[in-house]
């Protein structure tokens, strides 16, 4: 599987809780994975947590203009600035229209 970011790329609320969800970087419906037990959360995984939860992931999430999109819309969060926001939404839409990055990223934060 690929890179998922919980809130962005990858929700797992509880079971038959949710019907279906668009994924929030590029608005495509999301896949699902009924009825998962195991971790959902990195410190669920340390201490060998399981709980029962639908697992919904987005399967772009491992493309680099889908990254990259995902790194914008976070730093226009932000960003104090309104104009640097304009900037990085403008570019945002180029790259979700396109389905192409702009420049390469880095998977990790």
């Amino acid at each position: 599987m690929g890179n998922y970011y919980t809130g962005w790329t990858s929700f797992m609320p509880r079971p038959g809780t949710v019907d279906k969800k668009d994924c929030p970087v590029c608005g495509v419906g999301m896949k699902v994975k009924r009825n998962c037990n195991g971790p959902t959360s990195s410190i669920g995984a340390q201490f060998g947590q399981k709980t029962l939860h639908d697992w919904f992931y987005c399967e772009d999430s491992d493309s680099n203009w889908h990254i990259q999109a995902m790194k914008l819309m976070q730093e226009a969060e932000k960003t104090p600035s309104m104009d640097l926001q304009k900037i990085y939404e403008k570019e945002i839409a180029r790259i979700l229209k396109n389905k192409k990055a702009t420049k390469k990223v880095s998977k990790h934060f």
